[in-house]
């Protein structure tokens, strides 16, 4: 049979900072296509020196052998086994021993692992092996067999010599299905799943007896497990419904529990990076940090394919192999790999430059950064539109002309730049030189700006006209107006195939508005999600991110397609900004009152978990990003709520209508590694390859 191998490559953006990317602990490697494969797989082994990578072909009744380093499908080994499910190899005897539901006899092959001949069968106590599990201290290959795919009540965990493959003893469970184990190094327990009877056993590994059966209460379906022996924990998955638990291994506790991906059929421990890893059919891998023995954070839902649910972890290449299954379709059967990413030192955003700028009348609205000149440009109304050099610490210039700025939009691809201004007008300017070209009215109290890049226009939000006006970028032309109805137009971002999707505050809604055409397409209800503000969008999975300033602030997660609300999650007081970093898969929200930075990971489409809520300063509200560095630019004054005038209570009872002059700061955060020594936390030490984990 052949295969093909498809080369995966990930260009990660400048110098972003891996440990900041949740989603980066297991980065794609390549893909083998196996085409002709139906139905599914099951579980995988390996050998370093000889540089091959086996794995079961289970409805496909073959063996087959992959390049360990490249995952070329190097042969396909038809006839010496009928339904296999586990492989053990034995390096000294050049042995493979492959456990076996199928065929007239249902017998576990003992097979040369060299000419792949067959050397005999195993006489367990019933028919039907499969799962299996290697004991290095012991010298033992723990081996289920009997249960339902023999057609039998009971199921039996037989012991055998694998060396002499001399059978020692038989331990019998009332049960039609066993699962997989795991087993003490330097004890003397084994714990074996018992989905039949929803119970966790604690087996005696010399005398094969029952010392204790722990209930699994939190879900049905207890099948894969794994250990980590030094901290006692034992991380049981559950398929119905798919949830990882963790055990206390010496009293059966559950320390925690987790969503898990649904028709798992392997976890996995990384002792090396405190990580477990679970394999799910329904098309990704979990991935679960271990903090201390007793807590765990969910990491990342990493991308697999349907069917991904068996695997094995080289850690002596860092590497993990994942097999696809087709079930019940016909094509897609592959062998996944993935680089596995060392831990890295947790980060958190801390300020990195606080800088004052001098001001008369201190005052401002949105910020714009442009990356490639490291210029932030900040709207500061009546001052106009300061540009600060974020690497030198100092202002540039101010554009001329742009008093009572709000905003700034640049377009790089023209060398243009152009303002918001609170009269109703733009002021366009060359974004090299920082030259004004002209000032263009529009209409009455510009508040922002956005550009489509493909309709090369520009949306001018200007709410007090109930309408957005239009540019054409390379121009500076009004090309037409669109009348909403709406006097509070908030955030917007376009969705790259012409259509903008914008915040309507004063209707809790979000409009989607298609460009060319100048017309509203769909208005959907922000349900749960009162005052609509700053807006993000994901273009790769279709998610809209909104900042919610009402009496419950929060970020409600749309979808693009149907404008339904997935999520919501709570963030700080006087939302202003969101953004959204595709490469780390982060969502920041800027909140002014609170004067925080609320921080969410994406482990998928529909699953946000909180990262951080970094403290800036008071009235901190709107924010620059940096998707290089990843640093955050905000800005912010000394101010008070003075009675003699009108306050914004619609943000906040007390928020400031007076600013002190001398006092606008431009703050610089920046991810910085907690440093281990605080807590006297050690460095993970890299680790030989561990015990064999239950196939």
């Amino acid at each position: 049979m052949k295969a093909t191998m498809t080369a995966l490559c990930a260009a990660l953006c400048g110098t972003a900072l891996p440990a900041v990317a949740a989603n980066e602990a297991l980065r794609p490697l390549g893909r083998t296509e196996l085409p002709g494969y139906t139905g599914d797989f099951d579980h995988f082994e390996y050998d370093l020196s000889s540089n091959r990578l086996w794995l079961a072909a289970e409805d496909h009744g073959t063996l087959d052998v992959f390049d360990l380093k490249t995952g070329k499908l190097q042969s396909s080994v038809k006839g010496i086994v009928d339904t296999p499910h586990g492989i053990l190899y034995l390096k000294p005897q050049k042995r493979l021993i492959v456990t076996d539901s199928g065929g007239a006899d249902a017998l576990t092959k003992v097979i040369d692992a060299v000419s792949y001949k067959a050397l005999g069968t195993l006489k367990l106590a019933a028919p039907a092996a499969d799962a299996m599990a290697y004991d290095p201290s012991a010298k033992r290959v723990y081996i289920v067999n009997g249960g339902r795919d023999a057609k039998m009540q009971e199921t039996y965990l037989s012991a055998v010599d694998p060396f002499t493959l001399e059978r020692l003893g038989d331990l019998k469970f009332d049960a039609e299905k066993v699962e997989a184990m795991a087993i003490e190094q330097k004890g003397n327990k084994l714990y074996i799943n018992v989905p039949a009877k929803n119970y966790l056993a604690v087996v005696d590994k010399q005398y094969l007896k029952v010392l204790a059966t722990w209930p699994i209460k939190e879900a049905e379906q207890n099948a894969p497990i794994a250990f980590d022996e030094p901290n006692r924990r034992l991380f049981v998955i559950t398929r119905k419904p798919g949830k990882l638990i963790v055990v206390n291994a010496d009293s059966g506790a559950t320390v925690a529990t987790f969503k898990a991906p649904e028709r798992c059929d392997q976890v996995i421990w990384d002792a090396a990076n405190r990580r477990i890893y679970a394999l799910g059919g329904e098309g990704y891998i979990g991935v679960f940090q271990q903090k201390d023995a007793d807590h765990y954070d969910e990491l990342a839902r990493v991308p697999t394919a349907e069917g991904a649910k068996t695997g094995i972890l080289v850690p002596e290449l860092k590497r993990l192999y994942v097999a696809v299954s087709t079930g019940d379709r016909k094509t897609g059967a592959a062998v996944l790999s993935f680089e596995v990413a060392p831990a890295q030192p947790q980060q958190f955003y801390r300020l990195q430059d606080a800088v004052t700028l001098k001001s008369a009348s201190p005052d401002w609205d949105y910020l714009t950064l442009d990356e490639g000149r490291g210029y932030l440009f900040i709207a500061r109304r009546a001052d106009g539109v300061t540009v600060y050099d974020v690497n030198a610490k100092k202002i540039v210039r101010r554009i001329d002309k742009s008093e009572d700025a709000n905003a700034v939009c640049l377009v790089p691809e023209f060398d243009r730049g152009y303002t918001t201004n609170g009269d109703g007008s733009t002021t366009a300017f060359q974004l090299s030189s920082l030259k004004t070209i002209d000032r263009i009215k529009l209409g009455e109290d510009a508040d922002s700006a956005f550009y489509d890049p493909v309709t090369k226009q520009i949306a001018f939000t200007m709410g007090d006209s109930n309408k957005v006006a239009f540019v054409d970028a390379k121009s500076g032309k009004p090309v037409g107006d669109l009348t909403m109805d709406s006097k509070k137009l908030d955030g917007t971002a376009p969705d790259g195939e012409g259509n903008l999707f914008m915040a309507l505050r004063d209707r809790n809604a979000v409009a989607k508005i298609d460009v060319a055409g100048r017309k509203v397409t769909a208005q959907w209800k922000t349900e749960g999600c009162e005052q609509p503000t700053g807006l993000a969008y994901d273009a790769a999975r279709k998610r809209i991110f909104v900042g919610c300033r009402g009496s419950k602030p929060v970020l409600a997660v749309l979808d693009g397609q149907s404008g339904n609300v997935i999520a919501t999650a709570e963030i700080g007081r006087g939302n202003d900004g969101v953004i959204y970093d595709a490469d780390s898969r982060k969502v920041y929200t800027s909140n002014g009152v609170d004067g925080n930075l609320v921080i969410y990971d994406q482990l998928d489409a529909n699953t946000y978990r909180l990262a951080e809520a970094t403290t800036t300063r008071p009235y901190a509200r709107t924010m620059a990003f940096d998707p290089k560095t990843k640093r955050v630019y905000l800005v912010t004054a000394e101010g008070t709520a003075d009675p003699a005038k009108k306050i914004n209570k619609a943000v906040a009872p007390f928020y400031p209508n007076r600013y002190y002059p001398n006092t606008f700061t431009v703050l610089t955060f920046a991810p910085k590694a907690l440093e281990m020594v605080e807590s006297g936390e050690k460095p993970p030490r890299a680790q030989a390859r561990p015990a064999r984990p239950s196939l």
